[in-house]
């Protein structure tokens, strides 16, 4: 079941599925369909920033609504929602029990 509104995405999840960390060991574990993708949020951590107006593929051109100081800005309610159909695999896959490696680029991620 997915809720949209003016602020954020709501999904929820039906199955039990593990997190573990490096070593085996249990960290959490989610019991039902459930992500709150706020806008608000997204808008802070800076996700709305794109590459700059002169290093960008064309092909993603309708998922950017403005330039602003030579830098693109997407589309951050076409984000919520292509966030949440990418949890809904990641979860979909998880209950199959398929593991994942997720890798971050910068410190920050590493959270």
């Amino acid at each position: 079941m997915r809720r949209e509104g003016s602020i954020g995405t709501i999904i929820y999840f039906s199955v039990p599925i593990r997190f573990f960390q490096k070593g085996g060991a249990v960290w959490g574990e989610m019991t039902r369909r459930y992500w709150n993708i706020n806008l608000e949020e997204m808008m802070e951590a800076g996700v709305h920033f794109g590459h700059g107006t002169r290093k960008w593929n064309p092909k993603m051109a309708p998922y950017i609504s403005a330039k602003r100081k030579g830098i693109h800005i997407t589309n951050l309610t076409r984000t919520a929602r292509f966030l949440s159909e990418a949890c809904d695999l990641v979860f979909d896959a998880a209950s199959r029990g398929k593991q994942f490696l997720i890798v971050g680029t910068k410190n920050k991620e590493a959270d």
